[in-house]
């Protein structure tokens, strides 16, 4: 059980998702985090499991500092500060590499653990509710992906051959080798040419960033 501060190391999947739930974070946060569906956390609720093991180290730092921060022991656990590269608005993704500076145009602090390797995009504004909301932040691996049809069905933020950017869900296209990009919002983008994609790893809601410090790429 949360009060009796289990070592989340001997904690299974349905026992996580359960202390959680009795701690008071919601299964929309839990889901957000994972990237998957609400429908998802309410299965391992009720014993289900996943073939992500990462899902399970997620939930399981969650864990730690949920209850750190529950008793007042801010002292328990290790912020991280993410870079953070871009804004996503509507339908516009701002990400331009060649401008951003090393530090990068802002940074946001987790009140857990994040694995190495990733960069942060924030929402502005509510043009992709109910999926995002504005202020949530959105964790993509650094690295570009240029073989990704293991990611096909995902959210991913992509680049076009013309430098556009998009946060769709990547669909095989009706020609080989090109792509259809769905989102909830405007037509489908059909039969596109995609350079590359960024895998997205989670995506944390606004009232689970401890800090945003905007204005890096000022001087």
């Amino acid at each position: 059980m949360a009060d009796s501060l289990m070592d989340p190391a001997d904690m299974n999947l349905q026992e996580l998702v359960t202390a959680l739930m009795k701690a008071g974070v919601k299964q929309e946060v839990m889901a957000n985090l994972c990237n998957v569906e609400q429908a998802s956390i309410s299965r391992w609720s009720k014993g289900g499991t996943t073939r992500d093991a990462t899902n399970l180290e997620k939930l399981r730092k969650l864990y730690i500092s949920t209850i750190s921060v529950n008793r007042g022991e801010t002292h328990k656990f290790n912020t991280q500060m993410i870079r953070g590269v871009g804004y996503v608005s509507g339908k516009n993704i701002t990400r331009e590499d060649e401008t951003v500076p090393e530090r990068g145009l802002f940074s946001v602090e987790l009140r857990f653990p994040m694995s190495s390797g990733l960069v942060a995009f924030r929402v502005q504004g509510d043009g992709f509710y109910p999926r995002y909301r504005d202020k949530d932040v959105i964790l993509v691996w650094a690295d570009p992906v240029h073989n990704f049809s293991h990611l096909l069905g995902k959210d991913v933020l992509i680049t076009l051959d013309d430098d556009s950017r998009e946060l769709k869900t990547l669909r095989k296209g009706y020609t080989e080798g090109l792509y259809n990009l769905e989102s909830g919002m405007g037509p489908v983008i059909e039969d596109a040419s995609v350079r590359y994609v960024r895998e997205i790893h989670a995506i944390i809601p606004g009232d689970q960033v401890v800090r945003f410090q905007a204005g890096l790429d000022q001087s």
